[in-house]
C-alpha cells in the first residue's frame, strides 16, 4: 500500500527521470564541452564611489568606441595550480571625448574578464563587445592603464540616449552624465 505522501514524492521523481534525459537529448545541455576553465565572480560589483570620487581619483575619463580586444591568461595569486587562472582583456578605445587626462585619439586599457584558449572569465556588471560606445574611468598603475575601481565603474552609451550602468538604477540620460562629468572634471583640474 502506497501512502499519499509517497505518491507526492514518487510522481515528481518519475517526471524528472523522464525530463532530464530528454533535455540533454534535445540539445538543451548548456554545460561547456571543452577543456577550458570557466570562472565567474560577483566580487567587487559595487564601487561605492560617487561620480565626484571617480572624477577626483581617475587619471583618465574618456568616452569613445571599443575598437579592439585582446584577452590574456594570468595566474590567480601565487598558485601553480593550472585551474587557478583567470582572463584579463586589453581593450582599445577610440576616444571621442576626453574629460580628464591628456587628450588622445586612442587608449589601451586592462579590464577584468575575457576569453582565451585556456579560460573564460566573467564578472558581474556591464558586459562590453566591440563597437560599444562607453564612458570609462581609468587609472595608471606601473605604466598600465586599468579600469578604475571595480568592474562596473563605466557606462555603456546606448542609441536610446541612456547611459547604462551596473547596477541598473545608476543608469541616467547620456547628456546628464556628460554635464555632471564636465562640472566635476573642472572642479578637480
Amino acid at each position: 500500500m502506497v501512502s499519499i505522501m509517497n505518491k507526492k514524492i514518487i510522481i515528481p521523481l518519475l517526471v524528472l527521470a523522464v525530463i532530464i534525459p530528454a533535455v540533454s537529448i534535445l540539445g538543451f545541455d548548456t554545460a561547456p564541452h571543452d577543456d577550458r576553465v570557466y570562472t565567474h565572480s560577483s566580487a567587487g560589483i559595487s564601487s561605492g564611489a560617487s561620480l565626484e570620487e571617480l572624477a577626483d581619483n581617475a587619471d583618465y575619463i574618456v568616452e569613445g568606441k571599443l575598437t579592439n580586444a585582446k584577452s590574456i591568461t594570468v595566474p590567480m595569486g601565487s598558485s601553480d595550480d593550472p585551474l587557478r587562472i583567470k582572463a584579463l582583456t586589453y581593450w582599445t578605445i577610440q576616444v571621442d571625448k576626453t574629460y580628464k587626462g591628456e587628450p588622445t585619439k586612442e587608449l589601451v586599457f586592462l579590464k577584468a574578464g575575457g576569453e582565451t584558449d585556456k579560460v573564460v572569465s566573467t564578472y558581474e556588471g556591464l558586459q562590453w563587445k566591440l563597437g560599444d560606445t562607453i564612458f570609462v574611468y581609468l587609472t595608471e598603475e606601473d605604466g598600465i592603464l586599468k579600469q578604475y575601481g571595480t568592474t562596473n565603474v563605466s557606462f555603456k552609451l546606448t542609441e536610446s540616449g541612456i547611459a547604462e550602468a551596473y547596477p541598473p538604477w545608476n543608469s541616467k540620460p547620456i547628456e546628464q552624465l556628460r554635464q555632471e562629468q564636465t562640472v566635476l572634471t573642472e572642479k578637480f583640474q
